[in-house]
């Protein structure tokens, strides 16, 4: 079983790495100082940028460059498409930007703020009112950054380390209690991540991997358990979405090979067969497996890192089931980065019991989150989160 890619790395959202680079790591500079310019001068920075952003969107549509699409079906992502159709039952007019033909992940909606008349919002995904304080984005995408905000809060994160090269990261593994994860300190989507690292050998690979992306690297303990979103919209938990990588279960007679197979024969319809690639070989070997070792009977393991349905796992939306702690640790957050919508991934085994009593931790934050996640989840009762974010206008 194999899966052409361009990356292996990637997953299943592959990036150009030279521009991906290129962007990361001037990210790791940029963001911490655009906060810090916007805090000094009270928003006239990040107010700037829009006011430029809209004369150039001006601008472009008077030349023919840019033309508006009125069709929810050319929504670039199942994000903004749930968002466009709340528009639509509220009687919200909104439009796609679409440059050279091509539709872009840039809309805009004609709505009414207090106190002004109706006029065009331009937005990226998910409509923010411009009068909510946003200066906090310019540094929630750095995972180091975002940490260190976080733990002086009071909030649970794992130690991370930023380093840039091999000899920093040497450094930094002999001061994290094992295993390991190291990923690049800027991006998404668990690109170019290496989980379970217990050696020197496996940690400069895994640096070497994370430096096509980004020069700089986090480095930071591995914490057990589903990856879960937190999905906050003014200050409150909305959505809390779980997960699951795909597991297989030993016999004592069948190759892991022949488990996976076993697996996608008996999966639900709406999750995808496991495919086995370069990463899942070498997440294997990490755990002291090849596919043609005969898994121990009743041992359960993972076969990849990677959670969700489209990589053999399950997903779970279970917000009104989280332990009443978790919650309010959650919500506590919003004194530390203060932003109107913002998803948080964290890693805990259980939150349907008292966090008190785990270790567990908020890995990163998405200043853009898939608020599809919550409402297409395999598992549990769908949240429409796109709700909460247009009531953020009234």
């Amino acid at each position: 079983m194999s899966q052409k890619s361009s990356c292996p790395y990637c997953g299943d959202s592959p990036v150009n790495h030279g521009l991906a680079y290129i962007g990361q790591t001037l990210g790791v500079f940029l963001d911490p100082l655009l906060s810090f310019i916007a805090g000094r001068h009270n928003g006239l920075f990040s107010r700037f940028l829009k006011h430029f952003n809209y004369f150039y969107i001006f601008l472009s549509t008077k030349m023919g460059v840019i033309t508006f699409g009125k069709n929810i079906d050319n929504a670039t992502t199942g994000r903004s498409k749930l968002i466009w159709q709340e528009a639509k039952q509220r009687g919200i007019e909104m439009q796609q930007l679409i440059i050279y033909g091509k539709p872009l992940e840039q809309y805009r909606a004609k709505v009414k703020l207090k106190n002004s008349k109706l006029k065009w919002f331009y937005f990226e995904s998910l409509p923010i009112p411009p009068h909510l304080p946003q200066d906090d984005y310019n540094f929630i995408d750095d995972k180091v950054y975002l940490k260190k905000v976080l733990s002086r809060a009071g909030i649970p994160v794992p130690k991370s380390i930023s380093v840039s090269n091999k000899k920093q990261a040497i450094l930094a593994y002999h001061t994290l209690q094992k295993p390991i994860i190291v990923k690049p300190r800027v991006g998404s989507r668990a690109r170019h991540t290496t989980v379970f690292i217990n050696n020197l050998d496996e940690l400069l690979n895994a640096v070497d991997i994370a430096q096509k992306l980004c020069k700089y690297v986090a480095i930071e303990e591995y914490l057990t358990g589903p990856v879960s979103r937190a999905t906050l919209v003014g200050g409150k938990l909305v959505g809390f979405f779980s997960g699951f990588s795909p597991k297989i279960t030993g016999d004592g007679i069948s190759t892991i090979a022949e488990l996976i197979l076993k697996k996608n024969k008996n999966k639900p319809d709406k999750v995808d067969d496991v495919i086995i690639t370069k990463e899942h070989n070498e997440y294997l070997s990490r755990s002291g497996y090849t596919v043609n070792s005969v898994l121990e009977k009743d041992k359960t393991i993972s076969v990849v890192s990677r959670t969700g349905r489209f990589f053999g796992g399950e997903t779970y939306e279970h917000l009104g089931d989280i332990h009443p702690k978790l919650k309010e640790i959650l919500e506590k957050t919003k004194n530390a980065v203060n932003v109107p919508v913002v998803g948080y991934d964290l890693i805990i085994e259980n939150p349907e019991i008292n966090p008190d009593n785990q270790k567990w931790g908020i890995i990163e934050a998405n200043s853009l989150p898939f608020i599809d996640l919550h409402y297409f989840a395999l598992h549990g009762e769908p949240v429409n989160i796109a709700k909460y974010i247009w009531d953020l206008w009234e």
